[in-house]
């Protein structure tokens, strides 16, 4: 499905907004041409008093431009290391591993403050007052000067627990380094998602589709512009297969057409989930294939996961049942919402005192076994089935109420897990132990010599 953000913040002027989107669509008109050419100015030189930073295709133009520069300042240079420790692949740099300043330099922040002032952020730029030992003193125009101390980047491996669905996270190594980078010129790539009062734009060796397009719109006004080279009509077309893409969006009427359909799809999908029970009956299989496998159990527990098994593969053929009603429900041009709800109350009669049922049974279960590591693997199985059980309950409710996505996933998000209080684990009886009484022993009477 074709989404597109079509309103503009960072450009007010009309005039180049449709400048932009001329260059965008590959349709660039004689008067944006002509627009384009007045912005042509190769003798322009850039001064401190109205300081253009320099946009740049390849990063060795642009470095060259801030080494050429940094030169050319007075005083002595300052070499901040950046400390990296652990594993941070050396590709991953998120700054310079060795950033060299002196008073003066043009600077731009390459990350947003994580401190509550919000000082700074990515892009912002400024020149350096002095230095201190908490770091770098930054001034930029119309604030008060900024403190920059070294920031930390993490580097985090992040997986899915299997046990749980948890997403975990590890940290796997650190880089610290102040938050700046030389900024009398960057590279058009790296000022993507930035915005700009004044550019330069050094266009000279473009060499991908939509560059110039980037370049150009990081700037808030045509005014702010400075072209240093003139722009070839090669430079400034952009890929035919984006732009094929971009006129073959379908309309509004049809991009709701299908969100609301995607919306009955889910709802639909959601509710056959919720009145289907294989899922369930699985469950208590797997309770089954457990103790069948294990001498542990005592012989009560096999009648009882038999018997809840029929129940539940009762309640799966009336849910199939269900469910294929359901589909011809939604499958129906329009939704006839007063007899969808009719039909999920008598569903929700139906299975409610049956789900109640068979939750409370779970409580009372009398299944046991002397073997920790089955009766952990076991509790947690019948635990699951316990909560799903009462999970169904509530949602079958929920919907027969208000049968709405809305209302299910509230319901789902405020649902509380209720308590199972079932040990399965059965301890040994405590044998009592017998304090044996020593016999005393009677002094033999010795016979009188009298």
């Amino acid at each position: 499905m074709y989404i597109e953000l079509d309103h503009v913040f960072r450009q007010q002027d009309s005039e180049f907004i449709n400048l932009l989107n001329e260059i965008r669509n590959n349709c660039l008109s004689a008067h944006g041409r002509d627009l384009l050419s007045a912005r042509y100015l190769p003798q322009y030189v850039n001064a401190d008093d109205d300081f253009h930073i320099t946009l740049t295709t390849h990063n060795r133009f642009a470095d060259d431009i801030n080494q050429k520069q940094l030169d050319k300042l007075p005083g002595k240079k300052q070499v901040f290391h950046a400390v990296v420790e652990n594993t941070f692949p050396e590709n991953a740099y998120p700054a310079d591993d060795t950033l060299v300043l002196k008073k003066g330099a043009r600077v731009m922040f390459i990350r947003n403050d994580e401190n509550p002032a919000k000082r700074y952020y990515n892009g912002k730029l400024g020149v350096v007052a002095d230095f201190c030992k908490e770091g770098v003193c930054v001034s930029c125009e119309g604030e008060d000067d900024i403190i920059v101390s070294p920031s930390v980047w993490e580097n985090v491996r992040y997986w899915e627990d299997s046990q749980t669905g948890n997403i975990e996270t590890e940290l796997l190594g650190t880089f610290r380094q102040l938050p700046l980078r030389l900024a009398w010129a960057i590279t058009i790539h790296k000022s993507q998602g930035l915005t700009f009062d004044k550019v330069i734009i050094d266009a000279s060796r473009a060499f991908a589709a939509g560059q110039i397009y980037v370049a150009l719109s990081r700037c808030r006004t045509l005014d702010g512009i400075v072209l240093s080279s003139p722009l070839s009509t090669v430079s400034l077309s952009n890929d035919k297969a984006v732009i094929d893409y971009t006129n073959n969006q379908p309309s509004v009427s049809q991009v709701n057409s299908w969100l609301q359909g995607s919306k009955q799809d889910y709802f639909s999908r959601q509710l056959s989930e919720l009145f289907g029970f294989r899922p369930l009956y699985q469950q208590i299989e797997r309770l089954l294939a457990l103790v069948k496998k294990s001498v542990s159990f005592n012989e009560e527990t096999l009648p009882f996961l038999a018997d809840v098994q029929d129940v539940l593969l009762s309640l799966a053929t009336v849910g199939e049942q269900f469910c294929r009603q359901l589909f011809h429900i939604f499958s129906a041009s329009s939704v006839d919402s007063g007899y969808l709800q009719q039909r999920l109350q008598s569903a929700s009669d139906y299975f409610s005192p049956r789900l109640q049922s068979l939750a409370h049974s779970f409580l009372g279960m009398p299944c046991r076994s002397k073997n920790k590591e089955d009766a952990t693997d076991f509790q947690i199985i019948a635990e699951e089935i316990h909560l799903s059980l009462h999970m169904k309950i509530v949602l079958m409710k929920t919907v027969a109420e208000q049968p709405s996505t809305a209302q299910l996933l509230s319901a789902k998000k405020q649902f509380v897990a209720p308590l199972f209080t079932v040990i399965v684990l059965q301890k040994e009886p405590v044998k009592s132990k017998t304090k044996k009484t020593k016999k005393t022993k009677t002094k033999k009477e010795q016979p009188s010599d009298e």
